[in-house]
């Protein structure tokens, strides 16, 4: 399993990992609390919107690297989805997912917001207020939707992701299934929280990909699933999880002495 796993730039770089306990999705959690902790730091400090302009174009450059890493590793918004859409499924057994057609059509719309903010950017700002009865009952009705689907907000709404996302479509690293080793058991397919055919897929290309792992743990086939480099260099999470927290320090960095 091991040399799955390894990161295969040395050998001192593969006994570095073999040495870490961590899986995947346990190397995810512990960015994604270092991240919230930071960009809630950041929010009550007060952060400059030219602070928050250059954090954004340092998470848009890692996904010319690692995919949407930066939304499933940094996004505080990711885990909570995360925690909604697992609750529903304890509660309620199951999630529902909706059919593909309408699936790829609700996909589009974070597009059209992407857009709309745009647009709304660069016409001179109108002073609303974001604290409002429509804006809290849209929240209230997200979180309760988020329940029964998973994470509406990241894979239909989100303008931020939809950026992400074009940008990601040109990632060195991706989700490269191996049909020699695969069993085809559809457990990576199932385990994908943006619903995407992994299994189906050699190269998995879309900008939707989050860069999660979850399709990677949950495959039982050694050898069938990783994110990798198009050499098929394995590449383990809590080296994308660090390669994503140096290039958003850096733009916190950048962005704090402009």
């Amino acid at each position: 399993m091991e040399d799955q796993i390894c990161f295969l730039l040395n050998s001192d770089f593969c006994i570095l990992y073999s040495m870490l306990p961590l899986r995947h999705q346990q190397s995810r959690y512990l960015f994604q609390t270092f991240w919230l902790l930071v960009i809630v730091g950041m929010a009550l400090a007060g952060a400059s919107p030219q602070l928050w302009a250059v954090f954004l174009l340092a998470a848009l450059f890692s996904t010319l690297l690692v995919k949407r890493a930066a939304c499933s590793f940094a996004c505080p918004l990711f885990p909570v989805g995360e925690l909604l859409w697992r609750a529903g499924a304890k509660l309620f057994g199951r999630n529902f997912v909706a059919p593909f057609w309408f699936d790829l059509a609700l996909r589009s719309a974070k597009y059209l917001v992407l857009g709309w903010v745009i647009l709304a950017l660069a016409g001179k700002p109108t002073g609303t207020a974001l604290i409002s009865v429509p804006m809290v009952l849209f929240i209230a009705g997200l979180l309760v939707l988020s329940l029964f689907f998973q994470m509406p907000w990241c894979r239909y709404l989100c303008p931020a992701g939809a950026l992400l996302g074009l940008v990601a479509m040109a990632s060195l690293l991706k989700i490269r299934r191996s049909p020699q080793h695969c069993v085809r058991c559809h457990k990576c397919s199932n385990r994908c929280p943006a619903n995407l055919p992994v299994m189906l897929r050699t190269t998995l290309r879309s900008p939707e990909c989050f860069a999660c792992y979850r399709c990677v743990d949950g495959c039982p086939a050694p050898g069938a699933l990783d994110l990798a480099t198009p050499g098929k260099r394995v590449v383990p999470a809590w080296v994308v999880g660090t390669m994503v927290s140096c290039l958003l320090m850096l733009g916190i960095i950048v962005g704090t002495f402009l």
